[in-house]
């Protein structure tokens, strides 16, 4: 009996992680691996918006004011459609995923040239889908948008009341739950109060980039909350939003000690949080982006690249601090790196182009796992 319970445990191990030369360990779920390095060209998808479950969110345009949401099941090769929308001008590109259901933002405008935020919920098992909230741009706008265990975190900026806010959308009750409201206002073309410009969730705690207008001037923190929108502790970001060039935060995430900071231009950087500064632990001169999960999952490594510079990524284990490379042999050699969207298994979806094609016409797309490439 006792052997059988050794080689049940081996089996179980042996599923659920690999290693490389290094003895660092990735894990991934064997159960959710469907095949190494499987091609997915056969579908046409103008945009992705997220994996999971092995299940690609995607959309095409069925003509110019059309736009077609789909779920291709990786699995079963099975194509669906979730929904039309009208009018899209743009997702956000940011997705927040809570048991069987993603949440994002979409902006539409409507036929009386209204400019429309819609959140919207697409269950991803039944195929559901569900406008949460309707708000008008031209009086408030929301960016942002994270999951906790349970619910969405969003940052809201309202227009009439002149404030900025960090909301809690209570998806069992269906109600905002205002954690954080801050006085902000643009006037005489000069910013006044304190703008919330990402929000991001980690180990039960909030963490909020705040920039700060006093006479003219800007000071910038990451601030750490509860829940309950009680203040924990804060840091000087300055150092950092001069390294992204002062621009708009498009990206930011916290994990562990370590937070990822991007703006909208591509320029991002990796910093580890130590006592009461934030420090540079990774940099590239090119657009770097994150490999981020939908879903509030605890993960030891988190995957950053490069795009379209070769098919190198970097694996960071935030236990250890230590950044591993890892080549993505997949596809022709010339081509790389365009999009890399994951899950919390590290199931990825990579889209090649080639370098030199301008118009990113002949896009080669792999599903694929990160254990794949382990030496």
């Amino acid at each position: 009996m006792k052997n059988k319970i050794v080689l049940i445990l081996v089996f179980v191990f042996i599923l659920t992680s690999c290693s490389n030369k290094n003895n660092v360990d990735y894990f991934y779920s064997g159960a959710k691996i469907v095949n190494s390095k499987k091609s997915i060209n056969d579908i046409d998808m103008f945009g992705i918006e997220n994996v999971v479950d092995n299940k690609i969110i995607y959309f095409n345009y069925e003509d110019e004011s059309k736009r077609n949401y789909y779920i291709y099941d990786v699995e079963d090769e099975n194509e669906k459609e979730i929904f039309t929308g009208e009018n899209i001008l743009f997702s956000s590109g940011l997705t927040a995923g809570v048991n069987d259901n993603i949440y994002t933002n979409l902006i539409l405008e409507h036929k009386n040239n209204q400019i429309i935020n819609n959140l919207v919920q697409i269950n991803t098992d039944t195929l559901d889908f569900e406008i949460i909230s309707e708000d008008n741009c031209n009086e408030e706008t929301t960016s942002f948008i994270c999951a906790t265990e349970t619910d969405i975190l969003l940052i809201k900026h309202s227009v009439n009341e002149k404030t900025s806010q960090v909301v809690l959308y209570d998806i069992e009750n269906n109600e905002y739950i205002t954690i954080i409201e801050k006085k902000f206002a643009v006037e005489n073309g000069k910013n006044q109060g304190v703008f919330l410009n990402g929000i991001a969730y980690d180990s039960g705690y909030l963490y909020v980039i705040e920039e700060n207008y006093e006479n003219h001037l800007m000071s910038i923190q990451l601030v750490k909350y509860n829940l309950q929108g009680e203040y924990i502790s804060s840091i000087d970001l300055r150092e950092i939003y001069s390294y992204i060039e002062d621009e708009a935060v498009g990206k930011f995430f916290v994990f562990g000690d370590y937070m990822f900071v991007r703006n909208y231009s591509g320029k991002g950087v990796v910093c580890r949080i130590i006592d009461d500064n934030a420090e540079i632990h990774f940099e590239v001169e090119n657009d770097l982006d994150i490999v981020r999960t939908n879903k509030d999952t605890e993960q030891n490594q988190y995957i950053f690249y490069s795009r379209r510079e070769g098919k190198d990524i970097k694996v960071l284990d935030i236990n250890t601090g230590k950044m591993e490379t890892v080549t993505l042999n997949i596809g022709d050699e010339i081509e790389v790196i365009r999009y890399i969207y994951g899950d919390e298994y590290n199931n990825l979806l990579v889209g090649l182009v080639d370098p030199e094609d301008e118009n990113l016409n002949n896009e080669n797309r792999f599903y694929v796992n990160l254990c794949d490439f382990i030496e």
